[in-house]
């Protein structure tokens, strides 16, 4: 009984054995993938060097600003406003209207004619909202187009809302948001210069510092 109980131990022992080495094997590879990383020119530069540097440390903070403000207005230049024509145009149920904690955009979800479900962003004041939420379930003729989020993943974007005829969420002026769409191509810009002129700035100084 003892040689039996001993045996089947000694069976666990050599089956969890490969899966031991795999997870040694990895951790080993990151280690030396870590400590060739650290020995790169760029590394010493940007991580070692400058970090010793009180004012790098707030360019840093600065570049970084830049480029997350630079990514918000990039992103937001993907696709151009569309005139009310060009709008892409959905009809169905009202099944959800739902707006996320700590986001200023409601997701509606609407039951097309077809069976399938589109999700659609919208930006509501209180009384759009108000009458959104006594229609839910009713049939509505949503027009929209495509916003990119800052992480990269594509968005419909409600430009208008008809029920009963009666347009709940009216389009916004075309010309206004093409105005506003050409400022953030020049914001674009602006953010992202600053950021590579800072970092640059970064190399520069720390690069024959020791």
């Amino acid at each position: 009984m003892d040689w039996n109980k001993k045996k089947k131990h000694a069976d666990r022992e050599v089956e969890s054995a490969p899966e031991s080495n795999d997870r040694v094997e990895n951790s080993s590879v990151w280690v030396r993938l870590k400590a060739r990383l650290q020995r790169t020119e760029l590394y010493q530069v940007f991580i070692v060097r400058a970090m010793k540097r009180r004012f790098t440390k707030l360019m840093y903070a600065v570049a970084i600003y830049s480029l997350l403000m630079g990514n918000l207005y990039f992103t937001s230049t993907w696709f151009p406003p569309q005139s009310f024509d060009q709008l892409e145009k959905t009809e169905g149920k009202l099944l959800r209207l739902k707006k996320p904690p700590r986001d200023s955009l409601y997701k509606m979800v609407i039951l097309q004619e077809d069976g399938n479900k589109i999700l659609l962003r919208v930006y509501l004041n209180k009384q759009e909202k108000d009458f959104l939420v006594n229609v839910v379930g009713d049939d509505l003729t949503v027009y929209y187009d495509h916003d990119l989020h800052p992480f990269y993943f594509k968005l419909n974007m409600v430009r208008n809302v008809i029920h009963e005829k009666i347009s709940i969420v009216n389009y916004e002026n075309y010309e206004r948001l093409l105005n506003h769409y050409l400022g953030n191509k020049t914001r674009t810009i602006y953010y992202i210069s600053i950021a590579l002129i800072l970092l640059s700035y970064i190399y520069i100084v720390n690069r024959k510092s020791k």
